[in-house]
């Protein structure tokens, strides 16, 4: 579960429906059941921290604060698109060159579906779509991207619901 809400968090601009749906009362239900079986059994014969086994129920709070941090700051989003940075600089070098393209392909981590340019130089990748629209790792050289559906990655790189 957390591989999942980690990989919906590393998408841009915001939540996916699924994690907000899904993945945070799942979250409660298991923190839940960590909170039952740790503090309410023990007395009644629960787990003891020493006991053979024991260490699997200290994965539940590491989840939750690994998943708590990705909520207050994008940070699978800047990793996923750290790992990508060079592919997409490469493709941004064959799309001045030749143009856009429409066939789907792979740059780095992300599946780009197509390509989009504008007139002032904007260059879309578009990487999926979001509750309304698409989603693109946009360069923009200008370095200004306007609206709240646009977060900055890195440099020139922005995350835009087009």
């Amino acid at each position: 579960m957390t591989i999942f809400l980690l990989e919906d968090r590393s998408r841009l601009v915001a939540y996916q429906p699924s994690s907000c749906l899904c993945g945070w009362p799942l979250a409660l239900v298991l923190a839940l059941v960590y909170f039952v079986r740790l503090v309410i059994l023990r007395p009644f014969g629960g787990i003891e921290p020493t006991q053979p086994g024991s260490w699997r129920w200290s994965i539940v709070p590491v989840c939750a604060l690994v998943l708590l941090s990705a909520a207050v700051f994008p940070w699978p989003m800047k990793l996923r698109f750290a790992l990508s940075r060079t592919e997409f600089e490469r493709a941004l070098l064959e799309v001045a060159e030749s143009g856009a393209w429409h066939d789907p392909r792979w740059i780095g981590w992300y599946r780009v579906s197509h390509v989009e340019c504008d007139v002032d130089g904007r260059i879309h990748f578009v990487v999926g779509d979001s509750t309304v629209d698409q989603v693109a790792i946009s360069y923009l050289p200008a370095r200004e991207c306007g609206g709240p559906n646009c977060r900055w990655i890195d440099g020139a790189w922005f995350a835009v619901e087009l």
